[in-house]
């Protein structure tokens, strides 16, 4: 368990390094920082109960993420790899032992549900948030960048005109300074 604690650790601390001097994520490192996650949830599943644990919910918020990060052949490869390990917890997996527990298995296995959704919902509902404004800030830079385009085409149009104007001036001044120095 400490071994799958350390594992997320360190590739949190790889994912961390990644944002801040990468420009963008390649996907084969979002897919592989994803099946790393569910492998140490399933890890965590195989010692708590396995199916029967409450938690097993939040394998959705993996498969929400990949499904907007990732192109869809890899979110499909991540969904299957999830199937797999979920599958898994129906043959391998310590019991919950919940009639050792002061309250009743009933009330406590409810209790996990509830607890489990909740976090399944702010997680998932967080990362919704989060994807909505990145949406919204990469909007605002594009719509700034076509006002800049559309100004810059502006005063090159406005410099086109001038250029044609001097030009259209100039050449009959010049015809008249040539007819003036004949005379």
């Amino acid at each position: 368990l400490v071994g799958v604690v350390v594992i997320l650790a360190m590739a949190n601390l790889e994912a961390s390094h990644a944002i801040a001097t990468e420009r963008t994520v390649p996907q084969g490192r979002l897919l592989g920082h994803l099946i790393v996650d569910v492998a140490a949830l399933t890890t965590f599943f195989v010692l708590a109960g396995g199916p029967d644990n409450s938690f097993t919910p939040l394998y959705l918020v993996h498969v929400a993420m990949a499904a907007v990060m990732l192109t869809p052949v890899r979110a499909a490869l991540l969904v299957m790899v999830t199937l797999a390990c979920y599958a898994s917890l129906f043959v391998f997996h310590l019991p919950l032992h919940l009639d050792r527990h002061t309250l009743d298995p009933y009330t406590l296995k409810r209790l996990g549900q509830m607890v489990s959704m909740v976090i399944t919902l702010v997680s998932v509902a967080g990362f919704t948030v989060g994807l909505a404004r990145s949406l919204r800030w990469r909007k605002l830079q594009l719509l700034e960048a076509r006002d800049r385009t559309a100004r810059i085409d502006r005063l090159r149009s406005v410099g086109t005109l001038a250029a044609g104007a001097a030009h259209e001036l100039n050449t009959p001044l010049s015809t008249l300074d040539l007819r003036l120095r004949r005379v």
